[in-house]
């Protein structure tokens, strides 16, 4: 005997989503602390860490709404085509992204954008872990 497919996810993976905008406040307000505790003048640490969080999130926010658009199990073939297609765009995202605030934000800490983008993707995956 077989079992009835489960209920999609979606609003609980959406509902997640907005939440980590507060993990993107958090770890900017952690790089202004940071900027003024190294009394960085230009405040480098803190807009490295935004940009690197608020590229992260903005990546994340569009492949959950590109990949999680379509549910059922009808529609698999376009769930996997939806998959990949977002998670292509999320990479491009990325990509640009990086080169954007390498070239436009000229004086910025390079480490502190890297710091920031691996702490929103530490926390993409610990709330996508709750999922289960």
């Amino acid at each position: 005997m077989t079992s009835p497919a489960k209920r999609s996810k979606q609003d609980h993976v959406y509902r997640l989503q907005y939440r980590q905008i507060w993990a993107v406040l958090a770890s900017i307000i952690m790089g202004f602390v940071i900027s003024w505790w190294q009394q960085d003048a230009g405040f480098l640490v803190a807009k490295g860490m935004a940009a690197g969080s608020m590229l992260a999130y903005i990546a994340q926010y569009a492949f959950t709404h590109l990949a999680y658009r379509t549910t059922g199990s009808r529609h698999a073939r376009q769930i996997m085509l939806n998959t990949y297609l977002a998670m292509a765009t999320k990479w491009l995202i990325v990509i640009a992204g990086f080169v954007l605030i390498f070239t436009k934000l000229a004086p910025i800490n390079a480490f502190a954008t890297l710091f920031g983008y691996i702490i929103m993707q530490v926390v993409q995956f610990w709330s996508l872990s709750l999922l289960k």
